[in-house]
């Protein structure tokens, strides 16, 4: 029996593991980026009988709510979704009868907004800037003359990005002296100062760094007809997820080279061979066969740069694939390359109405 109370992280599993194995790929991209809850609604009585009814609640992130669910028919995803929920009731004394999908209530940061600023790394780096100044001179390292009035106007500086960006300050202190008053009252030691200090932002800064940036994989894909492609990118993103290794990395690297292998395969045409002087790609020049697409799809002086552009990006899946020293944020970007030349291939595509890729496998 399931008990909702208890199951409810087994039962967004397996609901996410139908989904995947029904190739429903949006709307298990929706969960794998959702906060989701079960909310009890109300109960249905049938003589002895009752059913409990429950809400899914997914919260998702706002750009992701507006970028990509905007384009999907939300209707249509619960049903799917409420679909699967039915059979994994099915003999239950509760259900699942309900889905909300809306945007995810937390602070979003805008840095494009902030004239302070230009970047969060920025930011954090001045707020770390004043609390080592309250360590130093509560801790004898520095005399507050020294660097008063670098304190105040780093202070007011930073102050006026909280109100920006709707947080409280959290710390007191608008002079080094009123920090002075505060701990020669209440931290009678340099340990229990230090201590104090160094936690005074660390609240703050786990909200900031965890607010933007945490899914560095923002290019959202447009899922093709593709089956095969789709499902790799899906397991890519998995991947990720759970990568913390540069084997680890250079993994995921082969998985976005069996991409373009996948996407080679697929709308590569003997006509796109324009160089006649050199032999036809074989079946595992995936390169060369998504070079001669671009070259062919963007001829011309004019669009030199974007074939270079493409050409860049193929090239570093190569380049995560055999780093040894590859890191989260060269995987990151590889992902982003990946799902660039596949939104790239779309357009070009869209471009030239007398090809179709819908019939292809």
């Amino acid at each position: 029996m399931i008990d909702i109370s208890t199951d409810s992280k087994k039962i967004i599993s397996t609901l996410k593991n139908m989904l995947y194995s029904k190739q429903e790929f949006i709307c298990y991209d929706i969960i794998c980026n959702s906060t989701s809850t079960i909310e009890y609604t109300y109960s249905q009585y049938a003589g002895q009988y009752s059913l409990d009814c429950f809400c899914l609640y997914l919260g998702v992130d706002m750009k992701y709510y507006t970028d990509v669910l905007s384009k999907y028919d939300i209707d249509y995803i619960k049903k799917v979704m409420l679909k699967e929920l039915e059979v994994i009731f099915d003999g239950e004394n509760q259900c699942i009868d309900s889905i909300v999908i809306k945007p995810l209530v937390k602070h979003y940061f805008n840095w494009n907004l902030i004239d302070e600023y230009d970047n969060k790394e920025a930011f954090i780096s001045d707020i770390l800037k004043l609390r080592d100044m309250l360590i130093d001179v509560s801790t004898g390292v520095k005399k507050i003359e020294q660097i008063e009035t670098e304190y105040k106007n780093l202070y007011n500086k930073v102050d006026e990005v909280f109100i920006k960006i709707d947080l409280d300050n959290p710390n007191p202190f608008k002079s080094l002296w009123e920090a002075y008053s505060y701990w020669s009252t209440n931290l009678d030691s340099y340990a229990k100062r230090r201590v104090y200090f160094s936690n005074l932002y660390y609240e703050l800064l786990k909200l900031i760094n965890t607010s933007e940036g945490d899914n560095i994989i923002n290019i959202q894909l447009e899922y093709t007809n593709w089956d095969s492609i789709n499902r790799t990118i899906v397991d890519i993103k998995k991947q990720y997820n759970e990568a913390n290794t540069a084997a680890q990395f250079n993994g995921i690297g082969a998985m976005c080279r069996n991409v373009y292998n996948c996407l080679a395969d697929v709308i590569y045409k003997e006509e796109y061979h324009i160089d006649k002087t050199s032999p036809l790609p074989n079946a595992n020049e995936y390169k060369n066969k998504l070079l001669e697409f671009v070259v062919f799809k963007l001829d011309g002086k004019t669009n030199e740069d974007f074939r270079s552009h493409c050409k860049k990006m193929i090239d570093i899946a190569d380049t995560l694939t055999h780093k040894k020293t590859a890191t989260k944020q060269q995987a990151a970007l590889t992902i982003n390359a990946v799902i660039s030349i596949l939104n790239i291939v779309t357009i070009l595509n869209e471009n030239s109405p007398s090809d179709s890729f819908d019939d292809l496998e």
